[in-house]
């Protein structure tokens, strides 16, 4: 096994102290999120705040082409794995939500499962996080075939 390459953020420390004070936190909270991308005070803001911010998934990058990868999957019984990254939200609006945002989780993971819920094993990991996989299908054996 060969060993991955380390890359190291560069921090601008200037940025950083103008997001502090901007923003009215920890310079070592701006520092870093200055180093992961955070360089407009308002995203940054937006980011840290405990109010949750959706984008439309329909503005999310090859959307389109990812649904029409996983339905043509589904049609032709081919078996996948789907990873993701989640953005625009903090660890705790994962698992924290409001009555209305619990009711339209549940009715999304209802459209879940009784579309492919014959294709996928579909779970609730937390509030705002849906575990789906297909069934049958290890999720360490589709993790290893896809390093390969």
């Amino acid at each position: 096994m060969g060993f991955k390459k380390w890359c190291v953020a560069e921090f601008n420390k200037d940025l950083a102290k103008n997001l502090a004070e901007e923003c009215d936190v920890d310079p070592i909270v701006a520092l870093i999120a200055s180093s992961r991308g955070y360089t407009d005070p308002m995203d940054l803001e937006q980011f840290l705040s405990d109010e949750p911010f959706f984008t439309d998934p329909k503005e999310t990058a090859d959307i389109i082409l990812a649904a029409d990868i996983i339905n043509a999957a589904i049609e032709n019984g081919t078996k996948i794995a789907v990873y993701g990254e989640i953005r625009d939200v903090t660890i705790s609006h994962l698992f924290t939500a409001t009555e209305e945002e619990c009711r339209r989780m549940d009715e999304v993971e209802a459209i879940l499962k009784e579309k492919y819920g014959e294709y996928c094993e579909i779970f609730r990991a937390g509030t705002r996080i849906f575990d789906i996989h297909a069934k049958g299908v290890s999720k360490m054996r589709s993790a290893q075939e896809l390093k390969q």
